[in-house]
């Protein structure tokens, strides 16, 4: 169980500090930290503030109550997370090990391991959960980590009660129940949502001797529920095509379809990509990015002004209305003498226009890939301590470790957009074709 360490005292956190460097030192090589964040459910104490209210006489208290009450409500809508942390180690056997006392020396290793984690987490103020049936927490653990969306609304309990129901009704034993089937899930969707972010991160790495770029390759989604996901990151070297299709590919082959658009900045060879991998999935050129690449031939004394012709393109209501607006700003670039802007907004102005396929609700989400902004500066917080890299997959590995990091706040908790309005959309399209 976690702590407050802003609560305790300069002393104290010092000590925390201390005591898990101290294991962090001979902790297994091999160690990860999993985090599942849910929103925590509020409904059973809101309940019982409810019970307390129907019993309270006097009416001062009924009223704080009542605001008690509004607080808890607003709480469980935004900011009331529950989280549980493990640490999942794996055993390496020493060379020269026999091999029918592998199994055994490594029971014996990973409880070893997990006692002195224990003590370590102990003392750094925390509670370790000790479970009466080691069998059932497990089962109870991959379930949770497996069926994310289904274990929020149905709890283990009831998921065993459910499989042993349908396994009577099937006329089977119970003992031909196998153990996968309480914690694997009931169906595989690999829908990852319509819409899918990407970008590329240039971080320095040392390549013999020589210092290069090299581009992380990242990718989220928003899933068919409006929340947001990270999908993958890879070493890509390059943003170029082929770096790009195969970043693609890689995605589509871990199971990710039903993509209707895809949004990030006008790489080389992106457009081409996405036709290749995911030809029924539209581009979406982020529109800040193209706003910069068209100031970076705009004097700065104009810049202000390009920039307010710009946005009123992109401020229309209908694409149609767009176009019209983007032929009136070219022209007016021309007479201001600015050929080369006019001319990047003239070819480029269409691919920033995709979005308008789209609900008008989700417009101000879609036609940029501010989304990703947020990952980005963090990983560019922590990358830059770092300086330069020995290798792309040092870098890879900070990149998704601080990737697991954001998706376990509320970043990927909160609500993003509402997609039954892409569902209505969707709906209407089949029945007009």
């Amino acid at each position: 169980m976690p702590i407050n360490f802003l609560l305790r005292s300069a002393r104290e956190q010092r000590n925390i500090v201390y005591s898990f460097i101290s294991y962090l030192k001979i902790a297994p090589v091999k160690l990860q930290i999993k985090v599942i964040t849910k929103r925590a459910d509020m409904n059973r104490h809101i309940e019982t503030v409810r019970r307390e209210m129907a019993q309270e006489t006097n009416e001062s208290c009924r009223m704080q109550q009542e605001d008690y009450l509004k607080l808890l409500k607003k709480l469980g809508s935004r900011e009331a997370i529950a989280r549980r942390f493990f640490l999942i180690m794996e055993h390496e056997p020493l060379p020269g090990e026999k091999k029918d006392r592998e199994e055994a020396d490594a029971i014996s290793s990973l409880q070893t391991a997990a006692r002195t984690a224990a003590n370590y987490l102990r003392q750094c103020g925390n509670s370790v959960v000790q479970h009466e049936n080691e069998d059932e927490a497990a089962a109870e653990m991959l379930y949770t980590f497996l069926c994310r969306r289904e274990s929020t609304d149905i709890p283990f309990l009831q998921r065993i009660s459910h499989i042993t129901s349908n396994y009577i009704k099937a006329g089977c034993s119970i003992d031909e129940i196998s153990v996968g089937d309480f914690f694997a899930p009931s169906q595989l969707d690999f829908t990852h949502g319509s819409y899918v972010y990407v970008d590329g991160i240039y971080l320095r790495r040392n390549w013999g001797g020589e210092y290069e770029n090299v581009a992380i390759l990242v990718a989220i989604a928003v899933n068919e529920d409006g929340f947001r996901e990270i999908l993958g990151a890879a070493e890509g070297m390059k943003e170029d095509k082929t770096s790009w299709v195969s970043f693609f590919q890689w995605l589509r082959g871990r199971g990710l379809n039903g993509v209707k658009l895809i949004v990030g900045d006008k790489c080389l060879g992106m457009l081409e990509a996405v036709g290749e991998v995911f030809p029924d999935a539209k581009y979406q050129r982020c529109v800040v990015h193209f706003y910069r690449n068209v100031f970076s031939v705009v004097p700065k004394s104009k810049v202000k002004i390009v920039a307010k012709m710009l946005k009123a393109i992109h401020a229309q209501e209908s694409k149609k209305a767009s176009r019209e607006k983007a032929k009136a700003v070219v022209a007016e670039l021309k007479a201001m003498k600015l050929k080369e802007a006019a001319k990047k907004v003239e070819d480029g102005i269409e691919e920033t226009l995709t979005y308008c396929d789209f609900p008008s609700e989700h417009w101000t989400r879609i036609r940029t890939n501010n989304v990703i902004e947020r990952l980005n500066r963090e990983i560019r917080r922590r990358t830059r301590v770092v300086g330069t890299f020995p290798d792309g997959n040092s870098a890879l590995m900070l990149v998704c470790a601080r990737l697991r990091h954001v998706a376990g706040t509320q970043w990927s908790c909160k609500k993003y957009m509402n997609m039954k309005h892409l569902e209505a959309v969707m709906d209407d399209a089949s029945v007009a074709g």
